[in-house]
């Protein structure tokens, strides 16, 4: 998704839309707007009865080089950081969402790094019980996931959000079973924490910094999602 939507739809005007869709005619600029917003409320709203988490992949602009994404079909690259706004968007999405009373359990991820801090804190602030950091800021995503990117992510949890609540890293729709892109993120999470701990900004406690490790690359996930518990080994 580009940008979440900032206006949305009645249920009129989206069966409206809907039918015009469906007639072959082009919905488009507010229209589309609008229709998009009706229908992420929808979803934001079934999520909330089922106790879901809704996670909102932002900033991407596809398919640019149009010569080539014809030739080789969709998915194939040319997918590049969008610098569209973020965070006034998000925070209509999410302030229209908590008034209906239909804001769910929310995972945030930006592509371009010069929105991370802003969205960061968006989520920060719709934050509330029962569930530990209701809206996170999600790991290093797509363009952002690799050395550099996850460092940076992990350092503005720290100091921005609860790095300690954080539900640890995500896999891809197209690589789902990527036990090599967690391991990776685990031993980058490893080196940030000893370093912080060697240089005195943590507390010198292996046993708490362990339970930290255990609790983003596995508990919190199990928590935050519902999952059911598996015994599992941490020494």
């Amino acid at each position: 998704m580009v940008h979440c939507p900032r206006s949305f739809a009645t249920d009129a005007e989206a069966e409206t839309l809907f039918a015009q869709a469906r007639r072959g005619e082009a919905v488009t600029g507010d229209a589309l707007d609008l229709w998009q917003g009706w229908l992420m409320a929808l979803f934001a709203e079934w999520n909330t009865e089922k106790g879901w988490a809704m996670q909102l992949h932002l900033g991407p602009y596809r398919d640019n080089n149009h010569r080539m994404s014809k030739k080789l079909g969709p998915d194939s690259g040319y997918d590049i950081m969008g610098e569209s706004p973020q965070v006034e968007r998000a925070v209509t999405f999410f302030d229209t969402l908590d008034q209906r009373g239909h804001l769910p359990k929310v995972i945030g991820y930006n592509l371009s790094s010069s929105h991370s801090e802003g969205l960061c804190h968006a989520l920060n602030s719709f934050n509330e019980g029962p569930a530990k950091t209701k809206m996170q800021y999600g790991p290093a995503w797509w363009h952002l996931d690799h050395k550099a990117g996850i460092l940076k992510n992990l350092s503005l949890l720290a100091q921005h959000s609860a790095l300690g609540n954080s539900v640890g890293m995500l896999t891809d729709s197209r690589s789902f079973t990527s036990a090599v892109r967690h391991e990776y993120y685990r031993r980058l999470l490893c080196q940030f924490i000893g370093q912080a701990m060697e240089a005195g900004e943590m507390p010198d406690d292996f046993a708490a910094a362990k339970e930290l490790v255990a609790d983003v690359c596995y508990a919190n996930a199990r928590s935050y999602f519902g999952f059911p518990c598996y015994e599992a080994s941490m020494s």
